[in-house]
């Protein structure tokens, strides 16, 4: 007896804070900004080159577009961005590398509006272009490459208003750029607003 009393209290509980964050928003278009942590893969090295030094973390800014189809259901374009440095020695002395890349996306993104109404798939295309630097004492090395990716990812959103939301989320990049071990495990903090 005590049982079903405490789910059917748990059961109302989950029912009424759905109800109460169900915010209906806006089909149509809305602009937005993400703030993303990027932690990307070390990439690979040639077995004569040791490493003392290596940063995959950087930050950034980017900006998205999209259109609401349905309060569950958005297309969005987006842009992401990362910075790798790694630094090390080989037999002919010290070497520094930097990999930069500049992504745009282009992901469908489902936003379930029932019993976990705010929680958000997200799964998308990506096209890049990818430079490449290496520097020793004898010489500089710098190459570039575009292609495709993909990226799968999940959140939470949280509607204000019909017009304005806050969201964060995981995104998993894959070859960033059209490179095999250029992918990247993502962070990102952000708000849309709907017109």
């Amino acid at each position: 007896m005590m049982k079903n009393i405490l789910f059917a209290a748990l059961g109302l509980g989950l029912a009424g804070t759905a109800a109460a964050h169900t915010v209906q928003p806006n089909t149509g278009f809305y602009l937005g900004a993400d703030m993303t942590f990027h932690n990307g893969s070390p990439g690979r090295m040639s077995d004569d080159h040791s490493v003392t030094s290596r940063n995959n973390n950087s930050l950034f800014l980017g900006l998205k577009a999209g259109y609401q189809f349905t309060p569950g259901f958005a297309l969005e374009l987006g842009s992401a961005g990362m910075t790798q440095d790694i630094q090390g020695t080989t037999a002919g002395g010290r070497f520094e590398a930097s990999r930069k890349t500049a992504l745009l996306s282009l992901s469908g993104i489902y936003k379930f509006t029932g019993y976990v109404p705010g929680v958000y798939l997200k799964a998308g295309l990506t096209t890049g272009h990818t430079e490449v630097t290496y520097r020793n004492s004898n010489r500089t090395i710098n190459a570039s490459g575009n292609g495709t990716g993909y990226l799968l990812g999940f959140g939470y959103e949280y509607d204000f208003s019909k017009h304005w939301s806050a969201h964060a989320g995981y995104d998993r990049y894959q070859r960033m750029g059209g490179l095999d071990d250029n992918d990247s495990n993502a962070i990102n903090l952000g708000f849309k607003y709907r017109f």
